[in-house]
């Protein structure tokens, strides 16, 4: 019995190695964009129950053979059950459905541009939070609330400068001319000055005509593009590219 341990702990190393250094990658390469991230999306997604499933064989297998050389045999049934609990539960958590994305719009604070005063450093410190963000770019005040579940780099790209001046992070990474054609859309008036008019949100209306043509998807992200939109859904687990152009979206073909 012992013997069939050694191996099936041996074994499974070198699986668990392979698929973790496969799992890193395809993680890494899904932050980039474009077609190859969602590709490394969707392998990440399938792999790593994979190599939850093989880590949970190996680590087991590692943890009954320290429990027999130190003679603590009566504790491995217990801790056995405890463990398998464990990472069922883990199985449980990661293939249950995702919530919809719930447009930051519908969740922003009572206060809104109209509301406020001067748009002064105090004041703007004080829309820093994830359903009321201000950012201030090259001078600029930004009511960016209704975006930030929406944007590309995921919202924790945002939320840091939230009440903030952000210009060194939107200058300093590369953004192309719809980007900064985007943010304009949110402009809600000069530092120091008065508050000049309410942000619009075309993110939104793009948003809203993929769900009604695909149903309530949870949508990633949505970015401007050349001729049009380009918008990440989820479906049943698997990441799609959506381009839209006008009221017409193009989905890729699997």
């Amino acid at each position: 019995m012992s013997l069939l341990l050694y191996k099936t702990v041996e074994i499974s190393g070198v699986i668990v190695g392979l698929i973790l250094i496969l799992t890193l990658y395809s993680g890494a390469l899904s932050l980039k964009g474009g077609e190859v991230s969602i590709l490394a999306r969707n392998f990440h997604i399938t792999i790593t129950p994979i190599l939850a499933i093989v880590a949970f064989v190996h680590s087991l297998g590692g943890i009954h053979l320290m429990l027999k050389k130190r003679k603590l045999e009566r504790f491995i049934l217990p801790f056995t059950v405890i463990y398998t609990l464990l990472y069922l539960g883990f199985f449980i958590l990661y293939f249950s459905p995702a919530a919809p994305t719930v447009p930051a719009s519908s969740l922003r604070a009572a206060s809104s541009p109209s509301e406020a005063g001067s748009l002064t450093p105090e004041e703007i410190a004080k829309h820093n939070s994830e359903n009321d963000c201000w950012i201030i770019v090259e001078g600029k005040v930004y009511d960016v609330t209704s975006y930030i579940n929406y944007h590309p780099g995921g919202k924790d790209a945002i939320l840091p400068y939230c009440g903030k001046d952000a210009t060194a992070a939107f200058v300093g990474k590369p953004h192309s001319t719809f980007a900064y054609q985007l943010l304009s859309n949110y402009y809600i008036g000069d530092l120091n000055g008065s508050v000049t008019g309410e942000p619009t949100n075309p993110v939104d209306d793009i948003a809203n005509l993929v769900r009604s043509q695909l149903g309530e998807v949870n949508i990633r992200y949505v970015k401007p593009e050349e001729g049009g939109w380009e918008v990440l859904v989820e479906v049943n687990g698997n990441f799609r590219e959506i381009k839209v152009v006008g009221n017409n979206i193009y989905v890729e073909e699997e």
